[in-house]
């Protein structure tokens, strides 16, 4: 290609730049006229006038909520009012009479025999180092009964109040030297040597038996 021909070409490629310009600038986002709305209405206000009155209220207002600290995890107190009502339900709570106090027999039971002839039972009871024999029905320090004399335990009645109690029978109890021989249905009953699984009549022991008489 020679030098005259170069010329021709760059000529053309300026020319084709300034009409690719052009046509760009021409196709380019128009401004769009807005007209003005001939018709405005404005809004109705009786008192245009700044109402003071109003801003002085909303200034004395105090916050009546309660108060917590933003920067700790802590629940916030109960409000005055409620503290107020969980006193008087307390202190209510406190003047309610009570009821009677649970039925407490001075004395620890600590084993049975039935006797083989009668089947009758007859629970033993330890008090004050002193040991005690009583049939089912029978009196037990002069103020309770015994209603129902069964495996582990025996039924005790108050014959003052009339209200009644469960003992657990309790063979630690037992005093020094009594031992135990088993009882038809129940665990090995403790008792004096001799006197397990008889029947002791009240206020002494079968006769031939030598061992001192035992308190009822």
């Amino acid at each position: 290609m020679n030098k005259k021909t170069q010329q021709y070409v760059l000529a053309g490629l300026v020319l084709a730049m300034v009409l690719v310009y052009f046509l760009n600038r021409s196709s380019g986002p128009s401004l769009v006229g807005v007209t003005a709305d001939d018709q405005f209405h404005p809004l109705k206000v009786d008192d245009p006038s700044l109402r003071l009155d109003l801003l002085e209220h909303i200034r004395n207002i105090e916050y009546g909520g309660t108060h917590r600290n933003i920067f700790t995890g802590e629940a916030p107190p109960p409000p005055p009012e409620e503290v107020k009502k969980m006193k008087e339900e307390a202190a209510k709570r406190q003047a309610e009479p009570q009821g009677p106090p649970p039925v407490s027999v001075p004395a620890k039971f600590f084993g049975y025999a039935v006797d083989p002839r009668t089947g009758e039972h007859r629970a033993f009871f330890t008090a004050n180092d002193d040991v005690y024999v009583v049939a089912q029905g029978g009196i037990l320090l002069n103020n309770f009964r015994i209603m129902r004399i069964n495996n582990s335990s025996v039924d005790v009645q108050e014959i003052s109040s009339g209200r009644q109690t469960t003992l657990a029978m309790d063979v630690s109890a037992a005093p020094a030297g009594f031992g135990g021989l088993p009882a038809t249905g129940g665990p090995p009953i403790p008792g004096r040597p001799g006197l397990p699984g008889r029947g002791n009549p009240p206020g002494g022991v079968p006769e031939g038996d030598s061992d001192p008489p035992m308190q009822q």
